[in-house]
């Protein structure tokens, strides 16, 4: 479960109390493929079906958890999970927030990050913090799907990247003469960023190396920093100088998260992952002949699912890899395209 040592700054960390109108459970009238539900969820859970007696059933059901449990019960339509629940989630939650005033109160949240946190074990539309799952980072489909309709609402331009990550081989695997080369290029790339696609935010994993010269670089160019620890201990072992830089980046993030409380190789992946989950673009710093580790399973992982800033440390050459037309009209299933 992300801890939060600094107050969050522009996130929405769980949809209750003031928030509980972001989540599908609470009360808001809709209409969806010509019948009225009470709630989003009672809409999506019809939406597991085509048969409009079961969705006229679901439609009628007393409370958001008695059409849930309802939804579980019929036969799903084909090529349900893997299509489409995100095409209804997507029209379910378009149709609740058509209503003027919903809509507006979406919109007044501005660019913050929307996580989905629950206690009731759903790691694939939210982020559930149960004791089992906590050090896991959930999917939060349902958090990214409301930003993309927030985004259609206040026509986002399409590469306003508000949060970007940054992920790289550790300083012993860069070749020793890139390291100033690296440094320049992401204090360059932090300042265009800023000024050019509206970046407020910069996500840092606080490793050696590139994650903590990112954080560096986005702290001179007045974005933020939120720090995403893999584990409190992350710097114990490190050498005087790194220990440093690491105290350093706590000093002047706006936001300190930690994801596992005690070191494991998971812990370290599953960062890289929360990351990703968390960021609208990624920059990577990458050695082509080093194919390993965690950087190289982050950019396998974000390619096709997120824009990449890729730093090639042997060409001394950057570029932007997008994805695909296709890939922004689908939704990921959760494997890597990599082709």
């Amino acid at each position: 479960m992300p801890n939060t040592d600094h107050p969050a700054i522009d996130v929405i960390d769980g949809f209750r109390d003031d928030y509980q109108w972001l989540s599908n459970h609470h009360h808001s009238p809709l209409t969806w493929e010509g019948l009225d539900y009470a709630t989003a969820e009672a809409a999506f859970a019809a939406g597991k079906t085509l048969d409009r007696a079961l969705r006229a059933r679901i439609a009628a059901a007393p409370s958001a958890g008695a059409a849930k449990r309802l939804g579980r019960q019929v036969p799903l339509r084909k090529q349900w999970d893997e299509v489409y629940r995100y095409r209804v989630m997507q029209e379910v939650l378009a149709a609740k927030f058509s209503d003027p005033g919903l809509r507006r109160r979406l919109i007044a949240t501005g660019s913050a990050l929307l996580v989905e946190a629950n206690d009731w074990h759903d790691q694939h539309w939210g982020d559930c913090r149960c004791h089992r799952h906590r050090a896991t980072p959930g999917r939060n489909e349902l958090g990214r799907t409301l930003m993309r309709l927030r985004d259609e609402f206040t026509d986002a331009p399409a590469r306003q990247w508000t949060r970007v990550a940054c992920t790289g081989h550790r300083p012993h695997i860069l070749p020793a003469d890139s390291h100033d080369w690296v440094i320049a290029e992401l204090t360059r790339i932090a300042a265009k960023l800023r000024a050019e696609h509206g970046t407020s935010v910069a996500i840092s994993g606080g490793a050696m190396g590139s994650d903590l010269w990112w954080a560096d670089a986005a702290h001179a160019a007045g974005t933020r920093v939120w720090l995403y620890q893999p584990f409190p201990q992350q710097a114990d072992r490190w050498q005087a100088d790194w220990k440093a830089h690491h105290r350093r980046v706590q000093g002047f993030a706006s936001r300190v998260a930690v994801l596992d409380t005690r070191f494991s190789t998971k812990a370290l992946f599953d960062r890289n992952d929360w990351m990703i989950r968390d960021c609208d673009a990624l920059v990577a710093v990458v050695d082509p002949e080093h194919r390993g580790g965690g950087t190289h399973a982050a950019v396998a992982s974000a390619l096709g699912r997120r824009p990449i800033i890729r730093i090639d440390v042997r060409k001394r050459d950057t570029r932007l890899v997008l994805p695909r037309p296709s890939q922004l009209t689908q939704h990921d299933p959760g494997t890597p395209a990599v082709g």
